[in-house]
């Protein structure tokens, strides 16, 4: 199956990993962790690791522990501990919050890179001197205070506007979207001066709202643009968040510009 036929984040994900576990790097380096590590003495291969991972109890809390310790080491294999503890939180993530908040979000595809973003945040703030009993479902509680915040996020946006839907996030600086107008309109003189115009019509034609334009303003067409971060420490959501919203304004606009 190719990237482009896959039909989210999740897929790719998957993917990859069922790629990644059978290569013989990924099996040397999980039986060097066998000589390293007592709790993974008996894995000789990724499929173990996930395994020794799977349960709710001591034994995984264990296991689990030792490969956040690899991830936020200095060693080698960072990268495939953290896909293990990743994909052995994954598959219960999925079932447990993704079916009961994924309709806060426009496109399936959205909900999914939202739960994949909140197992990998929950895994990368996990406090690994903390030794605190039941690693896993500490993980996965937090996990889903993460996805639960980002479909709060979503839920807040005016939904009113939100006229172009189904569609890859795809973030759209002025010129782009100069260029996007420019197939039904005359040639700019000036990427930015066209992005403007293009959201001043926007406005009149109440395609989006002035707080949406704004919004897009500041950051796409000032002189200085104001960072992601600073404008969602204003709007009280998540840079992610903000990052969408401004990706929806700009294909709105964009969309009223070619219909």
């Amino acid at each position: 199956m190719s990237a482009g036929d896959q039909r989210n984040a999740l897929d790719r994900v998957n993917a990859e990993w069922t790629h990644t576990q059978a290569s013989p790097q990924a099996q040397a380096q999980v039986r060097q962790w066998a000589d390293e590590w007592p709790i993974l003495a008996d894995c000789e291969c990724p499929a173990d690791v996930l395994t020794a991972c799977y349960r709710f109890d001591e034994s995984s809390d264990a296991a689990l522990r030792t490969l956040l310790r690899i991830v936020h080491g200095a060693g080698p294999g960072r990268n495939l501990a953290a896909r293990l503890v990743l994909h052995s939180l994954l598959g219960r993530a999925v079932r447990e919050f993704l079916p009961r908040l994924s309709k806060a979000f426009d496109d399936p595809g959205d909900a999914a890179s939202a739960l994949l973003a909140a197992v990998v945040e929950a895994i990368a703030t996990y406090p690994i001197d903390a030794q605190q009993p039941r690693i896993k479902r500490h993980l996965l509680t937090r996990t889903g205070t993460i996805f639960r915040r980002e479909a709060r996020a979503f839920d807040r946006m005016d939904r009113r506007t939100q006229a172009v839907r189904g569609r890859r996030e795809i973030p759209c600086d002025p010129v782009t979207l100069g260029a996007a107008i420019d197939g039904v309109a005359e040639a700019p003189k000036d990427p930015l001066v066209e992005a403007t115009e293009a959201l001043a019509a926007a406005v009149r034609c109440q395609v989006i709202t002035r707080d949406d334009a704004r919004l897009v303003a500041r950051h796409h067409l000032a002189g200085r643009p104001v960072p992601f971060a600073e404008l969602a420490a204003e709007l009280g959501i998540s840079e992610a968040a903000v990052r969408q919203r401004c990706s929806r304004i700009v294909r709105r606009v964009v969309a009223a510009a070619v219909a």
